[in-house]
């Protein structure tokens, strides 16, 4: 860090470019030039504490625990004393807002852009970031929370993100011929529905139109063996006419006729396509949908036909 100091600053603070002190100056060297010394900040709040002081800090201190691993999201890191994973979402590693109002996310996403591009198309919030590399996967880590209690944590946020360790999720995509299937219940007396046997029920749903209101109920299933790909489902009632709403809705037609769409889409520097389909099942109207990367659309397309067949015999 470079700064002047001179006769009479021992005992102020140090500052960086944000205007926080990170140290209190020490002292200088009598017969050099432009070498003087301070105390690191966190030795200070430690000797603030160790006599009572504590009151004297503007917002409490968080204490790095030991390290925390998360088999189900395939990570490990130190956090925080009092912080914890809440989010039921395998993507996403998410705490509450502890003490000091500061929160972790850790966002799972398929990117082709390098880690500073990623970082500056996403946006910088106030916060401390890291971005993990795995290659085709990366790991968007944020510690979010008021600019000062953020400042003041500083050092421990940045020491707990550098310990975040990972594994790649993606895998070899689930083999279409050993694919087995099982049943989930629709509600309402509604006939099941069929689900690859392994994979995770989530939130969520097929893409979205306009013309049409919410659905009655939807949600999602994805591989354990490659999460950038799946299945999107959602219940209509029987007043949804399949034939109409899907070319009002979409002007691409899918491979299953009339009622069936392809739609696309980028994200993060990938393209994506989802082709569904609206077919009758008792009372109710399913619409079907497969969303994968454009690479994958020819396996895509493969599953969404299997699945028709699955919802339908």
């Amino acid at each position: 860090m470079d700064g002047n100091v001179n006769p009479g600053n021992s005992g102020g603070p140090l500052v960086n470019k944000d205007g926080f002190a990170v140290g209190v100056i020490h002292s200088r060297l009598k017969d050099a030039t432009s070498i003087a010394f301070a105390i690191p900040i966190n030795q200070v709040k430690t000797f603030l504490e160790l006599r009572g002081l504590d009151q004297l800090m503007p917002t409490p201190r968080l204490r790095l625990g030991g390290m925390q691993r998360s088999d189900d999201k395939a990570l490990a890191l130190r956090l925080p004393e009092g912080l914890a994973d809440v989010s039921p979402r395998r993507l996403r590693f998410e705490t509450e807002r502890g003490a000091g109002e500061i929160a972790l996310r850790i966002d799972r996403v398929f990117s082709s852009w390098s880690p500073a591009r990623l970082e500056q198309e996403l946006g910088r919030e106030s916060g401390v970031t890291r971005i993990l590399d795995l290659g085709r996967e990366k790991l968007v880590a944020r510690y979010l929370g008021a600019r000062d209690q953020i400042a003041f944590n500083e050092g421990v946020l940045r020491e707990s993100l550098a310990s975040l360790e990972a594994e790649p999720m993606i895998r070899e995509a689930d083999p279409l011929a050993r694919m087995e299937w099982a049943s989930t219940p629709a509600g309402d007396g509604q006939r099941p529905l069929p689900v690859p046997v392994g994979w995770l029920v989530e939130s969520g749903g097929p893409t979205a139109c306009a013309r049409l209101s919410m659905p009655e109920a939807a949600g999602s299933a994805v591989s354990v063996r490659d999460f950038t790909v799946a299945l999107r489902i959602a219940v209509w009632p029987a007043a949804v006419v399949p034939d109409e709403v899907s070319p009002a809705c979409w002007p691409s037609r899918g491979s299953l006729g009339t009622a069936s769409y392809l739609s696309r889409s980028e994200r993060l520097g990938i393209a994506y396509s989802a082709e569904g389909i609206f077919l009758r099942s008792g009372q109710r109207v399913l619409q079907v949908e497969v969303m994968a990367p454009a690479q994958q659309s020819a396996y895509a397309r493969a599953l969404l036909a299997r699945w028709v067949k699955q919802a339908t015999d």
